[in-house]
């Protein structure tokens, strides 16, 4: 009786087998071989987990386990013969810049040059009051306080006065003009005087622009050949020398004249000028001594001249503009390959003649 009542009955074994095969979802216990590898099912779209590898295989394949950032497609290649309107270059890109307009290439009013109408002509006559020296010297350059270009401020148009002329004219100021200088010099090699006698083989020319090429050639003419050597700077100081003494300004109602110049040299000098006066012609060096200045004889000249001038109540200012605007500058270069015997002195009168000549050959024509 002990042992039939101590075994548990067949079905209740059975029972509890067969819950515990149901606490195992998805395995068959039943039909397993241990010996046989189980099938994979390839066609299952689920993640796989990875390959059982070492550590070494990860820590080589970094790279290229990274995502690789995505291309953007080309675009299919056109087939066709003829070419895109993007292939095609647009006729603005053969075309060359015009170059900018230049002061001297102004077209002049109609009626001009010669014989000029009279309601161009002034009856007026002009009397300025006269400029210190003090203030003539403290005001020696021209800065304008808008634009900077010379077209901006100045524009050619015919002066005030009972002879018209075309002159290079601010827009606001009537009686304020403007003219361009330079001065430039090359070793040509041949010598400065008829004798033969050769100190330097450098050759020196000014250029000078103060009004439409339509209305007068403007002015080339060589340096002086009188001795002394030819260098840049005697040529732009001689340039400004020339300049303001080719007209009398006061007759077409100028009290301003502006000389337009490339030259720092020039543009420092007359600042100084006045001081060079007064002291002779001489400065102190950076050894103590007092020497005198290069091209004091045209330095004193052109102070004397700017002097006359104000006393009649005309201002003289240099204004430094850039080398592509300054509108001489292609003049003195021309001037240093003229020949010496062309114009053996330079004086205003030369000048001043030389433009008589121009206008009555207009006339004339």
């Amino acid at each position: 009786m002990s042992d039939v009542a101590s075994a548990p009955p067949k079905k209740a074994q059975k029972k509890r087998g067969r819950k515990r095969q149901r606490k195992a979802p998805g395995s068959k216990l039943n039909n397993i071989d241990p010996n046989v590898e189980p099938r994979v099912d390839t066609s299952a779209t689920t993640k796989q987990s990875a390959p059982n590898h070492d550590q070494s295989y990860f820590a080589d394949n970094e790279e290229a386990n990274k995502k690789e950032p995505t291309k953007p497609k080309k675009a299919p290649k056109n087939t066709s013969t003829k070419p895109s309107n993007a292939e095609i270059p647009k006729a603005s890109a053969f075309a060359e810049k015009k170059p900018e307009p230049t002061l001297a290439s102004t077209k002049l009013p109609r009626g001009l040059p010669c014989p000029c109408p009279n309601h161009y002509r002034y009856s007026e006559t002009f009397d300025f009051p006269p400029v210190s020296s003090a203030v003539a010297d403290a005001n020696r350059h021209f800065i304008p306080s808008g634009p900077n270009k010379p077209t901006d401020i100045f524009h050619a148009a015919l002066n005030r006065s009972d002879d018209p002329a075309i002159r290079f004219i601010s827009k606001k100021d009537k009686g304020q003009m403007l003219i361009f200088v330079n001065g430039a010099c090359e070793d040509i090699g041949r010598p400065l005087s008829e004798s033969g006698i050769t100190t330097s083989s450098a050759q020196g020319g000014c250029g000078i622009v103060l009004t439409s090429s339509a209305w007068s050639e403007p002015f080339s003419l060589p340096l002086e050949q009188d001795g002394t050597p030819h260098t840049d700077c005697r040529a732009e100081v001689r340039a400004a020398l020339a300049a303001i003494g080719l007209k009398d300004w006061v007759s077409e109602g100028f009290d301003n004249v502006i000389v337009g110049t490339t030259s720092k040299y020039l543009y420092d000098g007359v600042e100084r000028l006045g001081g060079y006066v007064k002291n002779g012609g001489k400065i102190r060096a950076k050894n103590g001594k007092k020497t005198e200045i290069k091209n004091k004889d045209v330095w004193f000249a052109l102070a004397a001249k700017m002097r006359e001038l104000e006393a009649k109540g005309v201002m003289v200012q240099f204004w430094l503009v850039p080398k592509e605007v300054n509108e001489a500058e292609p003049l003195a270069r021309e001037a240093v390959h003229m020949e010496s015997d062309e114009c053996s002195a330079i004086t205003d009168i030369v000048w001043v003649e030389r433009e008589k000549k121009r206008m009555a050959a207009l006339v004339n024509h």
